[in-house]
């Protein structure tokens, strides 16, 4: 760089003192220096001099440097110190890892102008992680509290009514505003804690799934039997006829349907 401003002379000096990885930049993002920390940091691959005199995109995949740069261009603009959480993929073990990363301008002697930026990363990789098996932790304790209380409401339902359309409200509510993906993962998960014969279908008439109060009453042996299959292909075809009938008038009145139907056991 041809007239060097004097603060990254006294950066080169002083850098190697500082107990804390920090590089500088100019006001395009060119890396300028740095001290041993930072190489360290960023990654064994990253030496000083694959990163020198380049920029975030010629050593980083574009979605991880645009959000680098975005935020180097904001430093300059605004004139003021940025922090944010930023993460790499570590080419050696193909892990992600985060950082701290802090960024402030740099000015020149009469601070009327950014003459390029200052920056640190401090690894927080391990916080992250921690923070993540936290909340995995709280949602499963959220999911087995809420599996608990769905199975107490569906028991009493089946003790109060004898029947399984209270159930069916039940579970319809529970699966009431969720997209379609959801419903069918809703279904699965409460499928054998539900006291009664359950399975649910696609628009096609298809199984995708059911509880083992189900496959047992028909003399399936799992739920492969029929995951993909219509009724006609495990039920004699008036049996069939007759259950497709029923679903297919479910789906198109959209109301619930409650009827009397023969099945073969298998």
């Amino acid at each position: 760089m041809k007239n060097k401003p004097k603060i990254f002379n006294e950066l080169e000096k002083f850098a190697p003192l500082i107990p804390a990885p920090i590089s500088w930049l100019d006001v395009n993002g060119v890396a300028l220096g740095g001290n041993d920390l930072i190489f360290q940091a960023i990654g064994a691959n990253m030496s000083r001099e694959k990163v020198i005199g380049k920029t975030p995109y010629e050593f980083y995949p574009k979605d991880v440097a645009d959000p680098m740069m975005d935020k180097i261009k904001q430093v300059v603009q605004e004139k003021k110190l940025i922090a944010s959480e930023e993460s790499i993929i570590d080419i050696e073990t193909g892990k992600r890892r985060w950082f701290l990363a802090t960024r402030a301008p740099l000015f020149n002697y009469s601070r009327t102008n950014v003459v390029g930026i200052i920056a640190t990363s401090i690894e927080i990789t391990d916080r992250k992680e921690a923070e993540r098996l936290r909340i995995e932790t709280e949602l499963q304790k959220v999911k087995l509290k809420e599996q608990e209380d769905f199975k107490k409401i569906v028991n009493q339902a089946a003790y109060d009514t004898q029947s399984p359309l209270a159930i069916l409200l039940i579970l319809i509510q529970r699966c009431t505003g969720l997209a379609r993906k959801e419903v069918f993962a809703t279904l699965k998960e409460l499928a054998d804690i539900t006291p009664t014969n359950l399975y649910w279908f696609d628009e096609n008439n298809a199984v995708m799934g059911a509880n083992q109060h189900n496959i047992k009453s028909i003399g399936g042996k799992s739920i492969t039997d029929f995951i993909g299959k219509t009724p006609y292909d495990y039920f004699p075809f008036e049996m069939a006829e007759n259950a497709v009938k029923h679903n297919n008038l479910v789906m198109q009145t959209g109301r619930i349907i409650s009827k009397e139907e023969l099945t073969k056991n298998l």
